[in-house]
């Protein structure tokens, strides 16, 4: 049961920020005085509040029971996450929606060590297992969504499964062992004070703010990229994120097998094929396209992060695994906080074709796997 529960926090992490895209449009209705970029916000919002739950989780992973600090984190993501649905001012649902970030990131480099308590190949799986989970339940709720058209209140609701996690945790995550039985079990190797990151780790730093600050505009702009195409509207929508979130999970439970596979062209080969399909986007030429694009950058935002994080949990010791997860998970989220600007500064460059900026992303997704094949070839040499 606790290898279960640490599954079902990918629930939180996969549907957390992305749940209410599909019903930006019907809440923009209610709000018809806010700009474009202020709607945004309400989805963005989690991602910049979520970096101080990582900083303070960071901090006191190592003097504070990690449950304690789930069971706060997950009460938090619960409060802020179904409190707009009953809501009308606009400044305090951005409140709320930022209580739903600080509980978020208290709760996600916490996982991340107890993932890295497991075997190697035990590890890829469950890192693969996590996010297929919680995409797979999102699934669920993004075809909910489109089937009932749930109106962007009730869909808040839907925050109110994260009670189920906060249960389990309650009841199924023991408490840590005494500080000093979990150092004498760690390995001598793994009790290093500094922490140094290889540049393989800091390339993959690098290159997700940018996959991200990328691929979080498809999902938030999904409705009114389909309306600007007369490709459909918030059910169609429901349905193309309800496709590419199970594509999520399919590619996420297939890590362990991939990685297998490609060995160390993993993450050049996930940024290649990410590259084609930012390009495949930007030419919407009907439904059916649209879908496969938007599809496989789903697929490409679930495998890199997992690849980056097991490298995290292989190349540095136990105690500053949380702290490395944070910096990592801050600079996923902090590229989607910042990604309405990227896409405004982007699309100011291409003199506001949206599609040339579609083509923009993938040449810089390129770019990324071009370094990384060098970097490769330059370790293997």
């Amino acid at each position: 049961m606790k290898k279960l529960t640490l599954l079902l926090l990918g629930i939180i992490n996969v549907i957390g920020i992305g749940l209410i895209s599909p019903v930006m449009t019907d809440f923009a209705k209610d709000f018809p005085t806010l700009s474009d970029t202020s709607i945004a916000m309400v989805v963005t919002t989690p991602a910049i509040t979520l970096l101080l739950g990582l900083a303070v989780s960071a901090w006191l992973v190592n003097n504070v029971q990690r449950k304690n600090l789930l069971l706060l984190g997950i009460s938090c993501a619960v409060i802020g996450g179904i409190l707009p649905a009953f809501l009308n001012n606009f400044n305090l649902i951005l409140i709320a929606r930022g209580l739903l970030g600080f509980g978020m990131g208290l709760g996600m480099p916490l996982q991340t060590t107890f993932f890295a308590e497991y075997p190697e190949n035990e590890r890829a799986t469950l890192f693969g297992l996590n996010t297929g989970l919680g995409a797979l339940i999102s699934t669920s709720m993004l075809f909910l969504i489109a089937l009932l058209t749930m109106t962007w209140r009730n869909t808040f609701l839907l925050y109110g499964l994260f009670v189920i996690v906060l249960l389990c945790v309650l009841f199924f995550i023991p408490y840590d062992q005494p500080k000093e039985t979990t150092l004498s079990q760690t390995p001598k190797s793994h009790q290093r004070s500094q922490l140094v990151l290889p540049i393989q780790l800091i390339f993959g730093y690098i290159a997700i703010f940018f996959i991200y600050a990328q691929y979080f505009i498809i999902p938030t702009t999904i409705a009114f990229y389909l309306a600007s195409h007369q490709l459909g509207g918030v059910v169609e929508a429901g349905f193309i994120s309800g496709i590419g979130t199970l594509v999520m999970a399919v590619a996420s439970v297939s890590f362990p097998y991939l990685r297998k596979w490609l060995k160390k062209w993993l993450t050049t080969v996930t940024l290649l094929i990410g590259a084609l399909a930012f390009i495949i986007y930007a030419f919407p030429v009907n439904i059916g396209v649209l879908t496969f694009g938007y599809c496989v950058t789903t697929m490409i935002s679930a495998i890199f992060p997992i690849t980056i994080t097991m490298k995290i949990t292989e190349s540095l010791p136990q105690k500053h695994i949380a702290a490395a997860s944070a910096i990592f998970t801050s600079i996923i989220y902090l590229g989607q906080f910042l990604s309405p600007y990227y896409q405004a500064l982007i699309v100011k460059l291409t003199s506001g074709n949206i599609e040339g900026t579609y083509i923009a992303f993938g040449i810089i997704v390129l770019i990324l796997a071009i370094i990384d094949m060098i970097l490769v070839r330059k370790q293997t040499n």
